[in-house]
C-alpha cells in the first residue's frame, strides 16, 4: 500500500509514488486476483489550485496506473472535479447525533463529562470539529450562557479560531486561499456569509446582496444575480468550506467563519455591519411570511425548507429583536410555529415566545409583552400579544395532565358544546380563517380531553381538512390513552374519520392513522397480557415475594391483537420510500412499535433491526427524548432476549446521558436508566 498526502508530500512526492507503483506486477486482464496496489491519497482538495499542466499530469498518472490493476482511493474535502466522469464517488455524511456524542465519548475517555448538546449541534458532525472542540476543556461547562456566546463568536468569525493541531488549514490559509481564488467583489459577497448560520441558499445569499445593493453602503453595485450566487457557492464547496444540500442550500463548515471574517473587515465598517443585519431581518421577515402561507395553503413540501433555514430563521428573530425591528419578529416566528408545532417542538415553542416576555421566569410563568418592544404597524401587536397567550395555556400552568385524562363529565360537557359549535357560522374571510386555526393549534398543544374537542371544532370551521384530521387522530389518542376498553371504539371512530378526510396523497397523515389504529390493537394486548399474569398469579403459578423475571406467555387472543398491530405499522412504513429523511421522525415511532411486537415475539433478528433503524431515524430528526426511549427498550431487548450485556450496557449510557441533557422533566426516567446501567456494569459480558 502506498500512502501519500498533500500536508507532507508536494507535487514531485507523486512522482515518488509513481516510480514505486510502476514496480507493482502489472494484474493480467480478466484475473480474479484483489489488486496488486493500493495508492491510498489523502488531502487531495489542494489539487484544484494546480495549473493545468501539473492537473494533466496527474491524470496521466492516474490512468497509467489504473492500467496495472492498482486501485486508488482518493479523500477530499471538496468534490475533486478534476477527476474523469467515470471515476467512482462516494459521499461521506455528516456524523448523527448519537454518532457524535459516541465519537466524543471515545476521544475524551469514559470519566469525561458529555459533551452538551449545543457543542454537538455547532459541530455539523464534522470529526475534525468535534476533535478541535474536544481539546477545549471549558467547554465541558455552561457557565451563564458563556458556551453560547463563544459559539455565537465563533459563527460570527469574531471568536478565537478552533484550534485543530495540523487536522484543518489555519484560517488564514484559508483567507488567503479565498483572496487569490477571488477578485474582490467576489470576496464582498462571500463575506455576507458570516451573516448566515448553518446553511445558507443562493436565493437568500443574493437577495441579501440585492437588498444591500439598494439600502446603499460600502457593498452596493455588487449586481449579483442568481445565478452567479450558485456558481459562487458552487466553487467555494469545491474548495471544500460549503457542503451541497437539497435545493440550493450548502451547509457552511463550522471554521470558514473565521476565515471569512477579514474580508469583511476589509469593506465593512460598524454602520455597514448594521445595515446588512437589518437588512438580514428585513428579508428573513418577508420570507418566514411566505414559508407560513405556502403552508397554510396546503403545501407540506415547504417543512423541509423551514427546517433546513431553521437557523437563519431563529437567526433572524434575534436580529431583529436586537437591533429593535419588533415588526420584523413576526414572519420568522410565523414560520417557526408552524415548524415547531408540524414537529412536535412545543417547548422550543415556548422558549422562542418567552424572548418577548417580561417575565423572568421563563415559560412556565407566562407574562406580558416587553414593554421596550415598539411597533412601527400596530396591527403587528395583537399578533405577537397572541403568541403569549400560548405561556398562560403551557401545561406548567394551566395543571393539565400529560395524557389530558379528564373525568367522564367533563368530556360529555365537552361533547355537547363541540355539537352546538357545528351550527357557528363559517368565517369570512382569510384572516377569520386563520385566526380560527392557530387557536386549533393552541388547542392541541394543550392536549387536554376539552381543548381537543374544541380543536376539531374549529379546524373543520376553518376548512382545514388537514388540520382537523390531525386534529381527530390527537383527539383518538386522548381517548386511547384513558386505558379502558368502553374508549375504543370512540377513538377507533376518530382515526376513521381522519382517513376520510386525508386526501390520498397525504402519507404523514396516512401513516399517523394507521399508528393509531395499530397502538389501539398493542392496548388490547398489554391488557389481556395484565389479565393472564394476574390469574397466574391468584393460582399461585407465579410466586411474587421471590425476586426475578419471568415470562409469560400471551394468550391466543392477545396474539391476533399483535398480528394486528403490526399489519397497520408494516402498511405505515409501506407509504415511505427507505432513506426518507424528510419524515425521519415518523418512520422512527413506526420502527419502534413494530422493535416492540418483535420483542414480545421473540424475533431477535427483526426486533434488533427495527429498534436499530427507530434509533437512526429519531437521530436523524433530532428527537432525543424519542430516541433515549428507542435505546432504553432496545438495551432491555438486548438483556432480556439476547443476553448482549455489553452492546445492552452501551445502549443503556446513551440513553442515560440524554434523559440527563433534558434536564429535570426527564429526571425520573433518568433514574430508571442509571438502574439498569449499574446493574449492567456489575453484570459479566
Amino acid at each position: 500500500m502506498v500512502y501519500t498526502s498533500l500536508r507532507t508530500t508536494d507535487r514531485a512526492g507523486l512522482e515518488e509514488a509513481r516510480t514505486r507503483l510502476r514496480s507493482v506486477p502489472a494484474t493480467q486482464p480478466g484475473a480474479t486476483t484483489p489488486a496488486p496496489a493500493l495508492w491510498v491519497w489523502d488531502d487531495a482538495e489542494a489539487v484544484t489550485r494546480w495549473n493545468d499542466v501539473d492537473r494533466d499530469r496527474l491524470l496521466r498518472l492516474l490512468t497509467e496506473v489504473a492500467g496495472r490493476g492498482v486501485r486508488t482511493l482518493i479523500t477530499s474535502r471538496d468534490g475533486a472535479t478534476w477527476l474523469p466522469p467515470d471515476t467512482e464517488r462516494v459521499a461521506l455524511g455528516t456524523l448523527s447525533h448519537a454518532e457524535r456524542a459516541e465519537f466524543v465519548a471515545r476521544t475524551l475517555g469514559p470519566d469525561a463529562a458529555p459533551m452538551l448538546e449545543p457543542l454537538l449541534h455547532f459541530s455539523q458532525g464534522n470529526p475534525v470539529v468535534l476533535r478541535a472542540l474536544c481539546r477545549r476543556p471549558p467547554y465541558g461547562e455552561a457557565v451563564d450562557g458563556a458556551v453560547e456566546k463563544r459559539l455565537e463568536a465563533l459563527r460570527a468569525g469574531t471568536g478565537r479560531p478552533l484550534e485543530t493541531d495540523g487536522d484543518a488549514p489555519p484560517p488564514q490559509s484559508v483567507t488567503a486561499d479565498l483572496r487569490a481564488f477571488f477578485d474582490e467583489r467576489e470576496q464582498r459577497v462571500l463575506s455576507l456569509l458570516l451573516f448566515f448560520r448553518t446553511n445558507v441558499a443562493a436565493v437568500h445569499l443574493t437577495a441579501l446582496a440585492q437588498r444591500l445593493d439598494r439600502l446603499g453602503g460600502a457593498l452596493q453595485k455588487t449586481s449579483l444575480d442568481y445565478h452567479c450566487a450558485v456558481r459562487l457557492l458552487a466553487a467555494v464547496a469545491d474548495l471544500g468550506w460549503l457542503t451541497p444540500l437539497r435545493a440550493d442550500f450548502h451547509a457552511i463548515h463550522p471554521l470558514l467563519p473565521c476565515a471569512l471574517r477579514p474580508l469583511l473587515d476589509d469593506w465593512a465598517d460598524e454602520v455597514s455591519t448594521r445595515t446588512t443585519h437589518q437588512a438580514f431581518a428585513e428579508h428573513y421577515d418577508q420570507h418566514g411570511h411566505a414559508l407560513f402561507w405556502t403552508h397554510q395553503r396546503g403545501a407540506q413540501g415547504v417543512l423541509d425548507i423551514m427546517t433546513l433555514d431553521h437557523d437563519n430563521l431563529l437567526r433572524a428573530q434575534q436580529t431583529a429583536l436586537e437591533l429593535g425591528m419588533t415588526d420584523e419578529v413576526v414572519g420568522p416566528m410565523q414560520a417557526l410555529r408552524e415548524l415547531y408545532h408540524e414537529t412536535s417542538r412545543r417547548q422550543r415553542w415556548l422558549a422562542l415566545v418567552a424572548s418577548l416576555s417580561q417575565a423572568p421566569a421563563g415559560p412556565a410563568m407566562g407574562g406580558s409583552l416587553r414593554p421596550d418592544l415598539v411597533f412601527r404597524d400596530e396591527s403587528v401587536r395583537p399578533v405577537i400579544t397572541d403568541y403569549l397567550r400560548d405561556l398562560d395555556l403551557s401545561p406548567e400552568r394551566t395543571g393539565s395532565t400529560p395524557d389530558g385524562q379528564d373525568d367522564a363529565e367533563g368530556q360529555d360537557a365537552t361533547a355537547l358544546h363541540a355539537q352546538e359549535q357545528e351550527a357557528a357560522p363559517p368565517p369570512s374571510n382569510d384572516a377569520e380563517r386563520v385566526e380560527l386555526r392557530n387557536e386549533a393549534i393552541r388547542l392541541l398543544d394543550d392536549n387536554s380531553g376539552p381543548s381537543l374537542h374544541r380543536a376539531v371544532d374549529l379546524a373543520h370551521r376553518s376548512g382545514d381538512q388537514r388540520l382537523e384530521a390531525s386534529a381527530l387522530i390527537d383527539l383518538g389518542h386522548w381517548y386511547r390513552s384513558l386505558g379502558e376498553p368502553r374508549y375504543d371504539r370512540v377513538a377507533h371512530s376518530c382515526f376513521e374519520e381522519s382517513h376520510s378526510l386525508a386526501v390520498e396523497t397525504d402519507r404523514l397523515t396516512h401513516a399517523r392513522v394507521l399508528d393509531g389504529l395499530g397502538a389501539l390493537h398493542l392496548g388490547r394486548v398489554r391488557r389481556l397480557a395484565d389479565e393472564r399474569l394476574q390469574q397466574l398469579v391468584r393460582t399461585g403459578e407465579i410466586d411474587t415475594s421471590r425476586p426475578g423475571r419471568f415470562t409469560v406467555d400471551l394468550p391466543e387472543e392477545a396474539i391476533g391483537e399483535l398480528v394486528q398491530a403490526e399489519s397497520y405499522y408494516v402498511e405505515a412504513l409501506a407509504l415511505f420510500a427507505d432513506g426518507d429523511r424528510t419524515v425521519a421522525r415518523t418512520t422512527a415511532s413506526l420502527h419502534h412499535q413494530l422493535g416492540g411486537i418483535y420483542q414480545m415475539t421473540n424475533d431477535v433478528e427483526r426486533a434488533t433491526r427495527h429498534f436499530q433503524q427507530a434509533i437512526q431515524a429519531h437521530d436523524e430528526s433530532g428527537d432525543v427524548l424519542r430516541a433515549a426511549h428507542s435505546r432504553q427498550d432496545f438495551a432491555n431487548f438486548l438483556v432480556h432476549r439476547g443476553d448482549r450485556v455489553a452492546d445492552a450496557r452501551l445502549y443503556a449510557e446513551r440513553a442515560l446521558h440524554d434523559f440527563l441533557s433534558l434536564g429535570e422533566p426527564q429526571r425520573e426516567q433518568a433514574e430508571g436508566v442509571r438502574h439498569l446501567v449499574e446493574w449492567l456494569r456489575e453484570e459479566k459480558p
